[in-house]
């Protein structure tokens, strides 16, 4: 069964691509002087914003994972305790 794929799009990845870009131009932007001294202070925000968008979509893309792992664990119990039942009815129990 292939993986599922997410029924949305995770507009925290995008943000994350896109501060990531803008910072690096910025950089690159301050090495040339062009910004001076605000270059560095676009930098350090650009940066931020990186880790931020990136630590929101992280936890976004694991919480829909394991909101579709629960759906199936559900089932899965139910077998397990049939398993069980099988077992406990099959197996000799010991006196000890």
């Amino acid at each position: 069964m292939p993986p599922r794929r997410p029924d949305y799009w995770n507009v925290w990845w995008t943000l994350t691509v896109i501060s990531a870009a803008l910072t690096i131009v910025a950089l690159g932007l301050e090495m040339l002087g062009v910004f001076h001294d605000v270059g560095l202070v676009l930098s350090a925000l650009g940066l931020l914003l990186t880790l931020v968008f990136g630590f929101t979509a992280s936890t976004r893309s694991s919480w829909t994972k394991l909101g579709g792992m629960s759906e199936r664990l559900d089932g899965t119990n139910e077998r397990l305790d049939r398993v069980i039942a099988l077992l406990d009815e099959r197996l000799p129990r010991s006196t000890a």
